[in-house]
């Protein structure tokens, strides 16, 4: 219990100290729950506004919704096309905060009016161009636009009335990325399938920058540095590197350019001329999403399917950001900085719902009050430990260890029993004989009939002496075990994850109460949504075993005796 109470403590102190620093780095550690109003948990993507600081919009699959008030409260919009159309992204104007893109599977889509009606300003010329994946809107002229689809690359500098194809593309390799650089608009790049492209002429020539499928050779003193100027000799096959999934600039440095692929990230800081090999230790190579800290082109973050990773100068590996984030499954990141650089706000759009979080740098918030930390932990005595949860999940899952264990005696057992046979068998038989013999006075005849039943049985006991070495089923056991490991991880995983975002919310609900009656309401459905979670998954462990204990009393002495 009282390493149980050390661990939640560490975790209380973090919801009071809004920050973790790494040296010079800046890196949010506490993620807060943020789609109050949107009806899907699986959020795909979120678009901030350049012109608005409390303007964002969030898309699921098939809704787009809208926040007026930095994500406080959600309310949907209009959907682009018909009811069954797939959004693929979103592209807020930068000089029009009403003007909104949406990219679905069915066409290109422009609102001028915050989503409240649609227009379809491009819907291509077959089933793979319907599909828009990617858009740019130039900076300085919101007539040109940049749109990758299924079959390439199109351009508009009239807002959408006329496009022209500018970059083909094979339809396995869809552009799946554009980024335009910033500071000089005339510089574009675009990912399709395998490769990068760049122009520096606003779209006009394109150039290869970079090919998944080439790595310099192991000898190469600068291994991981990609060049379409390098000598083939050096270059090798690399076939388990796949597509880029993302492209991403950084505000503090136009030169640098980073690359999310489905292998790992890349970086660039000559603008795509030569390239690094990033990923490093503790990143997990199913990159989504790359975002760069508005202050510091170094300090990045990345969405991956195992969660939302941070560098860090200090430990020269990868964090991974995951308390109070309930979903390891990140579709996509976004920074807004836009009041200023020195704060900022990281929203993690996720397959359970739409997360922030906020940091300033510099702050010394956090180091007060974590005496009476403790204190806090004593209001939740009536509830069950993060142990009894977990194994509650385990047993009601039936992937406990001792399941594995069973099987393994089990099997060890039937080699000392040995295959029982047992035969049985019954016959029936006849004869029949006629004798005839005969003297000087007399003849005589004699008939002889002869019934038989036969009865036979036997039992037999055989042993496999070899099964008492090895057994064949052990092989099939060692499968099984190793499904059902990764099975309980992903179960101890969910409901870990569930369990520390209910007692973060707890203590949030606690220690600053909600003002507006709204706001506590979705709080407390939240809530009521997090504990309905955490019982399905063990069997309504989480509601059946709370006690009576009477913990805001004694939690208030921990107080009382704290400020004597």
């Amino acid at each position: 219990m009282a390493k149980l109470k050390i661990l939640i403590l560490l975790n209380l102190i973090i919801v009071l100290s809004p920050r973790i620093m790494h040296g010079n780095d800046a890196a949010p550690i506490l993620w807060e729950y943020a789609d109050f109003g949107i009806k899907e948990p699986r959020i795909r993507y979120v678009a901030l506004s350049p012109l608005d600081s409390d303007l964002i919009f969030a898309s699921s699959l098939k809704s787009i919704y809208i926040s007026s008030d930095n994500g406080k409260q959600w309310r949907e919009a209009s959907s682009p096309g018909n009811a069954g159309n797939e959004i693929t992204f979103l592209i807020l104007s930068p000089n029009d905060k009403k003007i909104i893109y949406a990219g679905t599977r069915n066409g290109f889509y422009m609102s001028k009016n915050s989503g409240s009606e649609w227009d379809l300003i491009f819907n291509g010329n077959g089933n793979m161009e319907y599909s828009v994946f990617s858009a740019a809107v130039a900076p300085h002229d919101e007539e040109l636009i940049f749109l990758g689809t299924g079959t390439g690359l199109f351009k508009t500098d009239d807002g959408g009335m006329k496009w022209a194809k500018v970059l083909s593309s094979k339809p396995e390799d869809y552009v799946s990325a554009i980024s335009v650089n910033h500071l000089n608009p005339d510089v574009i790049y675009a990912a399709a399938g395998k490769e990068i492209f760049r122009s520096t002429d606003s779209g006009v020539t394109w150039k290869v920058i970079y090919s998944s499928g080439i790595l310099p050779s192991a000898g190469e003193d600068e291994a991981g540095v990609f060049s379409e100027n390098a000598p083939d000799e050096t270059l090798i096959d690399i076939r388990d590197w796949k597509k880029i999934r993302a492209i991403s600039l950084t505000p503090a440095d136009a030169d640098v350019v980073y690359a999310a692929t489905s292998r790992g990230l890349i970086k660039s800081v000559d603008k795509g001329e030569t390239w690094n090999d990033i990923s490093g230790y503790g990143l997990i190579n199913d990159i989504r999403s790359v975002v760069a800290n508005p202050a510091d082109a170094d300090v990045i973050y990345v969405a991956a399917k195992g969660g939302v990773f941070i560098s860090s100068k200090i430990s020269g590996r990868w964090e991974n950001l995951y308390k109070g984030l309930a979903s390891s499954e990140i579709n996509y990141l976004a920074i807004d900085s836009r009041n200023d650089n020195d704060a900022f706000t990281l929203w993690a759009a996720t397959e359970n719902g739409l997360y922030k979080s906020r940091f300033v740098s510099g702050s010394d918030s956090g180091k007060a009050g974590n005496m009476k930390a403790e204190c806090y932990l004593d209001y939740f005595d009536n509830e069950p430990s993060i142990h009894d949860i977990q194994e509650a999940a385990v047993r009601y899952a039936e992937v406990h260890p001792e399941k594995i264990s069973g099987w393994r005696k089990s099997a060890a057992r039937k080699a000392w029993l040995p295959d029982l046979r047992v035969d049985f068998g019954e016959g029936k038989d006849w004869q029949s004989s006629t004798y005839f013999y005969s003297t000087s006075s007399e003849k005589y005849k004699d008939d002889d009939l002869t019934n038989g039943r036969d009865k036979n049985w036997s039992v037999s006991l055989t042993w496999n002496l070899g099964d008492m070495i090895w057994n064949a089923d052990q092989t099939s056991i060692d499968t099984r075990s190793r499904l059902m490991v990764q099975l309980r991880d992903e179960v101890l995983n969910d409901v870990t994850r569930l369990y520390y975002e209910r007692r973060r919310l707890q203590l949030e609900m606690l220690i600053r109460p909600p003002q507006d009656m709204w706001e506590k309401i979705e709080k407390e459905l939240r809530l009521e949504e997090l504990t309905a979670d955490i019982d399905a998954l063990t069997d309504y462990s989480l509601s059946k075993n709370r006690t009576s204990v009477d913990a805001k009393n004694k939690q208030q002495n921990c107080l009382d005796g704290e400020s004597e």
